[in-house]
Order: C-alpha cells, then structure tokens, then sequence
C-alpha cells in the first residue's frame, strides 16, 4: 500500500513537471511560432508576434517571410530602425520581393525620408508587372513629390481596374478629404468599411465626416465602435466628443473633448472647442482658460477658423445611408 502511494506521488509530480498539452522537451517549430505572431498581428499586440517572428528566425534564419513579417509588426509598433533591418534582409534574401521593397518605402514615409521612400517606390514600379498595384504605388510617389492631382488620377485609374482594393480605396478617401472633396470621399469609405468593418482608420474617418455632416448618431455608432478598438486615438475623442455635443450630451462631450486634449495638448482646435463646450456648461473661468491656451499655441487660430467656415459655407457631406 505504501509502494502505490509513492508510486502515485512520484507519478503526480512528474506529470506537475512536464508543460500542459505538449510531451516533455517538446519545442515549438519555427511555422508554430510564425503562425502565432500572424495571430497576434491580427489581434494587434505587435510585441508578442515580433517575439515570436524572432524566435522563427532564430530557429530557420532564411526564410523569406519570417523575415517580411517582423519587417511588418515592428513598423505597426513603430520601431522603424528595427522593421528597416527586417526588410533589407529579406531584399538580400530575394533581392525583387515587392512586398519588401514597398515595406521599406512605408517605413521610409513613417521616418519622414521623402526620397528614400520615393526611391523605393520606383525601385517596385520598375519591376512589378501588376497594373494596378503600380498605378496605386505611382499614386504614392506623385503625393509624396507634392502632386496630389496627378496622385488622384493614378488611384482612381487603379480601381478603375481593381475596384474593390482597400489600401487604395483610403489613399484615394483620405486625399480627397484633405483637397476638400468630402462628397466625393464619403462612398469611398463606405466602401472600404465594408472590406473591413474594424479598421479604426476608416471608422474615425467616417466618423468625421458624418460629424461635419450633422448626422451625429451615425458619427456616434462609427466613433463608438473606433473607440472599442483604441481608447487611446485623441482624433476618435475630438470628433465623439463633437458628435455627443451635436446630440445634446453636453456632459460626455466636455468628457471627451478633454480626454482629446489631454492626448493631443499641442492642437488649438482641440482647446478651443473645448473652450466652447465650458462656456455652454456656465464655466467661463475654464472657458476661457482654454480659449487662451488656443491663442497661445496660433494667434492666426481666429482668423483660419473663419476663412474655414467662410470656404464651407457652400454646404456639408450628404451622408449616405
């Protein structure tokens, strides 16, 4: 009897000692290891899945992808020197991997290096055979030389022939807004949502610009959703507090507007909106507290807000339902 019970206390600790669910000495392989950073990335904890692309490489040092996948988790998290460094290995590795050559032209735009980047650019329109995905990229290279028209036609070429391609559905969205053709960026979104109904870009995006539209419960839904995916985007906070204040919630307006300025202290609209929601709620101390503070980081803030209301007095986005 005492023999089975140690026995079974032998038995008990062996089993404590040996990790749940693998046989003892069983290490992960490298495709294990890429395939958990790919679900990482898509849960977008970059730190984990560059952790393990790592570890990938660590154990099967030329693999192309290995390689292109830490190049892109890191320029998600933002350590660029680190996502450069992935993908010049992967251009040794295979010296006409597009998918690397534009990476490292992002990377460059990220970092503020304008002819690097262009230069990468033109290193894929040279060899790449994909129309329009050269169309998309020549896109990038007239926008980055300042050349927005020309960047405009090359994106509406390009879903000319690949009409439901997101990256360029958003390039073509978001220059259209910043040129002031809200009308026509509108649909585009619309559509690059339906690709992907999460993508937190496109949803403060929309959100925005049904803001501007004043139909403040469809601003409120997209904002809602985008703020479920980051709490930390002062931009999602700024046009939600917008969106509430247009919905008359005073409170969670005050509420957000200063979550957007305790993010994004540097930005005069950001205050001076504040600003406003105090002095509707009756607190002119604070009020104008803020106001100051908007004047003091542009004394031309005034004045641009009026020549911008003066060039939208032709009338808002229709939204779309």
């Amino acid at each position: 009897m005492k023999k089975t019970i140690a026995l079974a206390i032998l038995l008990a600790v062996f089993l404590l000692s040996v990790p749940f669910g693998a046989p003892a000495g069983d290490e992960p392989s490298a495709e294990s290891l890429y395939l958990a950073g790919r679900r990482y990335v898509e849960k977008k904890k970059f730190e984990k899945a560059v952790d393990c692309f790592r570890k990938a490489i660590r154990k099967k040092p030329d693999s192309v992808k290995y390689h292109w996948s830490l190049g892109e988790a890191c320029r998600a998290k933002g350590a660029y020197p680190d996502a450069v460094a992935a993908f010049e290995r992967v251009l040794k590795l295979d010296s006409g991997n597009t998918n690397a050559i534009c990476g490292l032209g992002d990377v460059h735009v990220a970092m503020g290096n304008t002819e690097k980047a262009v230069s990468c650019y033109e290193a894929f329109v040279a060899v790449t055979k994909n129309e329009p995905e050269s169309l998309y990229i020549r896109g990038k290279i007239h926008d980055l030389r300042g050349n927005p028209d020309k960047a405009v036609d090359c994106w509406r070429k390009s879903l000319s022939l690949r009409p439901s391609d997101f990256d360029t559905l958003v390039a073509l969205a978001e220059k259209l807004i910043r040129t002031g053709s809200e009308r026509e960026a509108l649909p585009l979104l619309l559509q690059a949502k339906k690709i992907r109904p999460y993508d937190e870009n496109v949803l403060v995006d929309l959100g925005m610009l049904y803001t501007k539209a004043g139909a403040y419960d469809k601003a409120h839904e997209v904002l809602t959703t985008a703020l479920r995916i980051s709490l930390y985007n002062p931009k999602t906070r700024f046009y939600l507090g917008k969106a509430c204040y247009g919905r008359g919630d005073l409170k969670r307006a005050i509420d957000h507007m200063e979550k957007a300025v305790q993010m994004d202290p540097t930005d005069p609209e950001k205050h001076f909106t504040l600003g406003l929601y105090y002095d509707k709620k009756g607190w002119q101390d604070l009020a104008v507290s803020e106001y100051e503070e908007a004047l003091y980081l542009d004394p031309q803030y005034l004045y641009n807000r009026l020549r911008s209301k003066e060039r939208a007095a032709e009338g808002p986005v229709e939204p779309e339902h």
